[in-house]
């Protein structure tokens, strides 16, 4: 007898539902159809990222060195050469600019690939995508 109280008082309250809460029911006790759950979920794909934007190509052309290191200074030529300077070394290669990934091939090193997080007239960060580090770059 206490477990048929029990049980009721229980379904009295509404398992802790406010009376707002609850879902409407029809004359024969069941939800609405608006309320159950769908016979078969949905088709959804799955999100696809947005496509990173092109880069304005016109704006890389120029001398540009990292931030607060003047001694490091790539100057990129608008017919796609590119002329790189550190402290120890100096060598000329071919740069492409495809949308946000600029590609530097120079003589007698490896092929490097950058992806260009901001591009702007003053500011070129970009990110090597070798080891994921962002290096800022200014005129």
């Amino acid at each position: 007898m206490r477990k048929l109280a029990l049980l009721m008082f229980v379904l009295a309250i509404g398992c802790g539902k406010k009376k707002d809460d609850a879902p409407a029911q029809t004359a024969s006790g069941s939800a609405p159809a608006s309320d159950k759950a769908p016979d078969k979920a949905p088709d959804k794909t799955p999100d696809k990222p947005a496509a990173a934007p092109v880069k304005d190509p016109t704006k890389l052309p120029g001398t540009w060195h990292i931030d607060g290191r003047p001694e490091v200074v790539w100057t990129f030529n608008a017919d796609g050469t590119v002329h790189i300077k550190t402290s120890v070394t100096e060598y000329d290669g071919k740069y492409t600019l495809d949308g946000t990934k600029l590609t530097i091939e120079a003589k007698d090193t490896k092929t490097k690939v950058y992806e260009v997080a901001e591009m702007s007239d003053a500011t070129l960060a970009l990110t090597d995508t070798e080891y994921s580090d962002t290096t800022k770059w200014v005129h």
